[in-house]
C-alpha cells in the first residue's frame, strides 16, 4: 500500500510544473470591502479582497521641530533629514487583505496568490538585499519578471491563518515592527468570528516568548516550506514598518508592558550597547561609557536578557541613549515621556525612532556625527555593493554632554506634575 502511494506521490509531482511565472500585484487593487470581518467571508464571489484603512501620509514627527541644541546636536549632517524643513516624517500606508488558497513562502512571509500573483507589500523591503530572488530561494529572476519553484515542495493547510513576518524578521527591530503589530490587532478582531491562526517562520526562544507573553503560543503555525492556507490575510504593514511607523505600534507594547509585572526598581538612566565585532564601530566607545556611568546610566546588551527581562528593564527608564539600531526597540516598553537620545552616524540616516518617539509620546533627541570617508566600507547583498553600510564613526563629547543636560532639562517638569 505504502508503495503504491508513493508511486502516485511521485506521478503527482512529475505532473506538476518545475517553474511557474509569476508578476507582481499590488493588495489595494483588490475587490474592496466594508470592514475586516467580511476578508474572511467566502460567501464574496472575488477570492482577493482589500479593506483600506489608511493611506500613505506625512506628519509633524518631532514636538519642537529639528532645533540645534534642543534636540539636534553634534557636528554631522544628515541631509535627508535636515532637509524637512517642516519636520514631517512618513507614516506606511495601511491595508489589510485575504486571499483564499494562497501561499505563503517560509523564508520571507511572500504571499503569493492562487493566479500566480505575487504581492508586493509583502516583500517591499526585499531591494535591500539585492532584491527578493536573493532571499526566497523560492524564486528567481527571469528578465524582468520572477518564476516560482515551490509547487513540489508545498504544504496545504485548511485553516485561516494571519502572515506575522516579513523579510528581514529575524532581526529583533524588523520582528516586532514588521509584522507582528498588524498581525496581533487583526487576531484580536477576527479571532472572536473565526478560528484564525497566525503563521510565522519557524521561531527561535525569544521570537516564541513574544507569542507566550502575549498570550498566543497556541495559535501559532510555523512553516518551514511553502504552505498553501484556506486564507492568508495580511497587511502592508508586514515591510517597511519599521522604516515608516505608524500609530499601530502603540497597541502592541502597551499589551505586552501590562503582561509582565512592574519592577519598582528597574533603572532609570539606560546605555544600549552594541555587541562586541558589529557594524557601524564607534571609535571612542570606552570614553562615551566613562561618562554616562559617571551620570548614573546603568550600561546594557539587551540580547543578553530574555524578552521579560527587557521589557522590566526599560518599564521605568527615563533617559534612554543608543546608536541606531535594532535594539533601540525597547524604548517601546518605556512610560510616555521618556528621553531618547539617539546617536545617529552621518552616512546612517534613519528616521524609525524619531517617529516611533511620537507615536510613543517620548521626547527624541539626537546625535549626528561625522563620519570620514575613508573609514566607510560598502557590503554585498544580492551580488550589489550597498556603499556606507559599513563605516567608523567617534561621538563629539562635548555635543554628547550638551545632549545629557538637555535631556535633564526636560525630565524636571514632568517630576514636578
Amino acid at each position: 500500500m505504502h508503495n503504491i502511494l508513493g508511486l502516485v506521490s511521485r506521478a503527482r509531482e512529475a505532473l506538476l510544473p518545475a517553474l511557474v511565472e509569476i508578476s507582481p500585484v499590488d493588495c489595494r487593487t483588490f475587490y474592496q470591502v466594508d470592514d475586516l470581518f467580511q476578508l474572511l467571508d467566502r460567501s464574496i464571489r472575488f477570492s482577493d479582497r482589500v479593506i483600506i484603512q489608511e493611506p500613505e501620509r506625512w506628519v509633524g514627527a518631532t514636538p519642537h521641530g529639528l532645533r540645534t541644541g534642543t534636540n539636534v546636536f553634534g557636528d554631522g549632517y544628515a541631509a535627508p533629514m535636515m532637509s524637512t524643513a517642516k519636520s514631517e516624517t512618513r507614516m506606511k500606508s495601511v491595508a489589510s487583505f485575504a486571499c483564499n488558497r494562497a501561499t505563503l513562502l517560509p523564508n520571507t512571509g511572500a504571499v503569493i496568490t492562487r493566479d500566480n500573483k505575487l504581492i508586493e507589500s509583502t516583500v517591499e523591503n526585499a531591494h535591500y538585499f539585492g532584491g527578493v530572488e536573493f532571499v526566497e530561494p523560492y524564486l528567481s529572476r527571469n528578465g524582468e519578471g520572477l518564476l516560482s519553484s515551490y509547487q513540489r515542495d508545498l504544504k496545504e493547510l485548511d485553516v485561516d491563518a494571519i502572515a506575522s513576518f516579513g523579510v528581514g524578521s529575524s532581526n529583533y527591530g524588523h520582528f516586532i515592527f514588521d509584522g507582528l503589530q498588524a498581525a496581533y490587532i487583526i487576531y484580536n478582531i477576527l479571532s472572536t468570528r473565526s478560528n484564525v491562526h497566525i503563521a510565522t517562520q519557524t521561531l527561535n526562544s525569544w521570537q516564541r516568548e513574544f507569542f507566550s507573553i502575549l498570550g498566543l503560543e497556541k495559535r501559532v503555525v510555523e512553516i518551514d516550506r511553502p504552505t498553501r492556507f484556506r486564507s492568508i490575510l495580511g497587511t502592508t504593514l508586514a515591510s517597511m514598518h519599521i522604516s515608516y511607523t505608524t500609530r499601530f505600534c502603540r497597541p502592541l507594547f502597551d499589551v505586552l508592558r501590562a503582561n509582565v509585572a512592574y519592577r519598582e526598581g528597574s533603572p532609570k538612566r539606560l546605555y544600549v550597547q552594541r555587541p562586541p565585532g558589529s557594524t557601524r564601530a564607534m571609535r571612542n566607545q570606552e570614553d562615551v561609557e566613562d561618562l554616562l556611568k559617571s551620570q548614573g546610566f546603568l550600561l546594557v546588551r539587551p540580547e543578553l536578557f530574555d524578552v521579560r527581562q527587557q521589557i522590566g528593564l526599560f518599564s521605568n527608564a527615563q533617559i534612554v541613549v543608543a546608536q541606531t539600531g535594532a535594539a533601540l526597540a525597547n524604548i517601546g516598553f518605556c512610560p510616555p515621556g521618556c528621553q531618547v537620545v539617539e546617536i545617529m552616524p552621518e552616512c546612517y540616516f534613519d528616521q524609525w525612532i524619531r517617529s516611533t518617539c511620537y507615536f510613543l509620546g517620548h521626547d527624541w533627541k539626537v546625535i549626528f556625527c561625522k563620519v570620514p570617508e575613508a573609514s566607510r566600507y560598502g557590503l554585498k547583498a544580492g551580488g550589489k555593493e550597498h556603499p556606507h553600510a559599513d563605516f567608523d564613526f567617534s561621538v563629539d563629547m562635548a555635543e554628547l554632554r550638551r545632549a545629557l543636560d538637555a535631556a535633564k532639562e526636560c525630565l524636571v517638569p514632568q517630576r514636578n506634575q
